[in-house]
């Protein structure tokens, strides 16, 4: 195959690379209705995407934690019956398959009793210092 130069003359030559290069560059420009030359640009957006007129939702409300406040567990006695002995009142009450002996100022594991009157026997729960009754309903 013969060398271009050969063929055609050196102006030719130069307007067959001008052709090419313009051809080339036809490739990403267009014009626009007043011939002023209009780049176009890539874009990896979906032509065929729904697209909506409605605004976007609002977002989710934020919701507020509140903390937890700790409370004492449920009261681990239960009670067996009391004794008056004169003033002095004495409570049993039973607690893991033990009997306790109570008075008033007492204190059993994490509980202190507070009072013990003719129907609930008043404890407080040490660890919160929160007061728990144990009802017993009758005088008896």
């Amino acid at each position: 195959m013969p060398h271009l130069r050969q063929i055609l003359p050196g102006a030719a030559l130069l307007l067959m690379v001008a052709v090419t290069s313009a051809s080339a560059n036809a490739a990403t420009e267009t014009t626009a209705g007043n011939d002023a030359p209009v780049r176009l640009r890539r874009s990896n957006a979906n032509p065929f995407a729904t697209r909506s007129w409605e605004p976007p939702p609002p977002p989710p409300p934020v919701q507020v934690v509140r903390p937890v406040t700790p409370k004492a567990p449920p009261l681990p006695f239960v009670y067996m019956g009391k004794m008056l002995d004169g003033k002095a009142v004495t409570a049993f009450v039973s607690m893991g398959g033990q009997t306790h002996l109570l008075h008033g100022g007492d204190t059993l594991r994490d509980y202190r009793v507070e009072a013990i009157s003719a129907k609930e026997i008043t404890f407080v729960y040490l660890p919160l210092n929160e007061k728990q009754r144990l009802s017993f309903g009758s005088e008896n």
